[in-house]
């Protein structure tokens, strides 16, 4: 069952129940968070954010990274990492969606 969809640099309200993330198009800073470098021209499930042992609550994307919060209220960023974008202390690109661990015991309700 669909409950949300968005694109791009379209920010859209989220639904705050349990969710799996799918994802398609453009891979070229692995924004898709399923590690690979290949475009997908149909929709994949992100499994990565399956197997955090928390549910994905809320999801938010732009144009080359995205942004995930699970029920326990950690964050995770994936995607391009040039300036420090992603929380990561890294300027390398994040392939697979990484927990921000720099927020320490904060709790992270939406992205």
């Amino acid at each position: 069952r669909v409950v949300d969809a968005m694109g791009g640099r379209m920010l859209l309200p989220r639904n705050r129940e349990p969710m799996a993330v799918i994802a398609w198009g453009c891979a070229h800073n692995y924004q898709l968070g399923t590690g690979q470098y290949v475009a997908q021209d149909t929709p994949v499930v992100v499994t990565p954010l399956l197997n955090l042992g928390a549910s994905v609550l809320d999801v938010s994307c732009g144009g080359d990274h995205c942004a995930a919060v699970d029920d326990a209220g950690r964050l995770y960023t994936w995607g391009l990492s040039d300036h420090g974008r992603l929380g990561l202390h890294s300027a390398r690109d994040a392939q697979l969606p990484s927990h921000v661990r720099s927020l320490g015991s904060e709790r992270v309700v939406a992205v």
